[in-house]
């Protein structure tokens, strides 16, 4: 079995641009540029600070008494930052804050994930044989860096270590940012082989993934993603959303939207206790 080289290639260092000032000057704006996919994420701005001019007595000092330019832009600095602190700032000017990430959800489901629980969110309410019931999104928090959480992820054959059910993931061709997988899925009474190509995008620390239908298999229609968020330094959102299910046998609907509702939470929990752990827990 060869290994694939995703593992190894993603880390990359974060250049942070760092401008200067001299007294009395406004601060250079911080930087909004979007993370990964592109899509942009409110960013964090420092706030613009004036010095007061040259000769200006500042307010209660009585006459005569001037505050520097330099000190003053110093002093209002240092009240700024202090104010942010007291406020909870999740993030340094110019990296995405974790409202910002977190702004999607409900006030319930922010809660359950800063309490390190997964949330689901079911993205089809009615299903036909075009849209099957059986989509949802699973999300939760993990306690490491998105470039940790997209390298440990992309080891495909370790993914049977947290997936339910999953037996088998084996990368039979490597072509970089494609891959093609083979998958087993043991239930009680079948166990269910298939194929899956994955389109890597390092950038966005984002997997997408469909069945391949050009190889034989036990599941009929299967697309989705996996997406790692930087919420701050050390903590990413884990994304796991199934967008199409559909088994190549007659399972109802309410079974497939039970089993994602369970096994798709679960998944990303189980990632979260084994990252954490670094690899000690144990589904």
């Amino acid at each position: 079995m060869r290994r694939s080289t995703l593992a190894t290639a993603f880390l990359v260092p974060r250049r942070k641009d760092e401008g200067t000032r001299g007294p009395g000057t406004r601060p250079a704006r911080a930087s909004n540029t979007p993370p990964g996919d592109g899509k942009r994420v409110a960013g964090v701005f420092e706030p613009a600070i004036r010095a007061a001019p040259p000769g200006r007595a500042v307010a209660g000092g009585g006459p005569g008494r001037v505050l520097r330019p330099g000190f003053g832009v110093l002093l209002l600095f240092l009240c700024a930052g202090a104010a942010g602190a007291l406020a909870g700032d999740p993030a340094a000017p110019g990296e995405p804050g974790r409202e910002d990430v977190l702004a999607r959800f409900a006030p319930d489901q922010r809660q359950k994930l800063l309490a390190g629980e997964p949330v689901f969110e079911s993205l089809v309410s009615d299903g036909d044989s075009s849209s099957p019931k059986g989509s949802g999104r699973a999300s939760v928090l993990v306690k490491a860096p998105v470039e940790v959480c997209f390298r440990k992820f992309c080891e495909i054959d370790k993914h049977p270590l947290y997936f339910p059910r999953k037996t088998v993931s084996r990368v039979l061709e490597d072509h970089g940012t494609e891959l093609v997988v083979y998958k087993e899925l043991k239930f009680s009474l079948k166990t269910v082989k298939f194929y899956v190509r994955y389109t890597v995008d390092p950038a966005a620390h984002r997997i997408d993934f469909r069945i391949d239908k050009s190889r034989p298999g036990d599941i009929r229609e299967s697309e989705g993603f996996f997406h790692f968020i930087e919420v701050d330094s050390g903590t990413t959102l884990f994304d796991y959303g199934l967008l199409k299910a559909e088994p190549g046998m007659a399972v109802p609907g309410f079974i497939r939207q039970y089993l994602t509702s369970h096994d798709l939470p679960k998944v990303v929990l189980n990632f979260k206790k084994w990252l954490e752990s670094g690899g000690a827990w144990k589904k």
